[in-house]
């Protein structure tokens, strides 16, 4: 996947060993670099605030998470099932799967 921040400035993109980068846009630099798990990246957004970016992968380590580009930090929720498609509002972050099953995480709170 690949997804622009909001502002423009950075752009983010995954790879099918799992990998996510987040590069300067201008100058394709890479900020970031993380391997959250072995699984393909597919679904890959900003958050509107454009301070992190959320992912979802494939089995075998199926999951969603929030990056931050400032900090390094990654937070990292394991799913059921690959995840294919992600939405993400102001305070929600929503995915869904090889199972049709559509999960919803609060960005203030995604543990819940």
């Amino acid at each position: 996947g690949v997804a622009f921040s909001p502002d423009g400035k950075q752009v983010a993109v995954s790879g099918s060993d799992g990998s996510v980068v987040v590069a300067d846009a201008g100058t394709g630099a890479a900020v970031r670099k993380w391997n959250p798990g072995k699984g393909a990246v597919d679904g890959l957004e900003f958050t509107r605030a454009g301070a992190k970016v959320v992912f979802g992968s494939h089995e075998p380590d199926a999951a969603v998470g929030l990056l931050d580009p400032k900090t390094d930090e990654a937070e990292v929720i394991r799913v059921p099932r690959s995840v294919h498609h992600l939405a993400v509002s102001d305070r929600v972050l929503a995915a869904i799967g090889d199972d049709f099953a559509i999960r919803l995480w609060d960005l203030a709170d995604p543990a819940r």
